[in-house]
């Protein structure tokens, strides 16, 4: 479910170090995923973003960024695409960690968290 989620984990072993967790995506079908090889670079950047992937089909696409708050900061369309390579201009947001969406017209949603600051 697209949104921001909770994970409460509780350490119930004395001396017990939690370095890293990874989690995977658990879908039905391939065709769930609409895009593949995603790449945001560079991350972190203190002004511009490159967004580089393959959709699976023609897609028309909304590229969304929201603040750690949860606020939309942007958003732009882009239409009747099989991959995409745009530049996403973050120089006028404050440095912080933000969420990049990619939305197709089905409704389904690919994120990635990307992080704006000066170099």
């Amino acid at each position: 479910m697209p949104g921001t989620q909770q994970l409460r984990v509780e350490i119930t072993e004395p001396n017990f170090n939690l370095n890293w967790m990874e989690f995977t995506l658990l879908t039905q079908s391939r065709e769930e995923l609409f895009v593949s090889n995603l790449n945001v670079f560079p991350n972190p950047s203190a002004d511009y973003f490159l967004i580089q992937g393959e959709f699976y089909k023609v897609e028309n696409v909304e590229i969304v960024i929201h603040n750690f708050l949860g606020q939309e900061m942007s958003s732009r369309k882009i239409e009747e695409k099989s991959k995409i390579n745009e530049v996403v201009n973050m120089s006028e947001f404050p440095d912080s960690q933000y969420f990049l969406y990619l939305k197709n017209e089905t409704g389904l949603v690919h994120s990635k968290k990307i992080i704006k600051a000066k170099n």
